[in-house]
């Protein structure tokens, strides 16, 4: 298993043209959640954000869930 070496503003920070970013894996990792987290951060961050996720569970990142 990779170990996580640096932290999410600090790879972004490394990667400044990084324009895109995708969460994969099997089901039940954690995946909408990450990218979540990611979108409220990178938002906090002022960066333009679009949080798309099939997942029923993502209205609750937001402040009025999805219809």
């Amino acid at each position: 298993m990779t170990q996580i070496s640096t932290s999410m503003g600090g790879y972004f920070e490394a990667h400044p043209k990084l324009k895109y970013l995708f969460f994969g894996g099997k089901g039940g990792v954690g995946k909408t959640t990450l990218a979540g987290a990611a979108a409220l951060w990178l938002a906090g961050q002022g960066k333009r954000t679009l949080l798309a996720s099939p997942a029923s569970c993502s209205g609750r990142y937001l402040a009025h869930p999805p219809p």
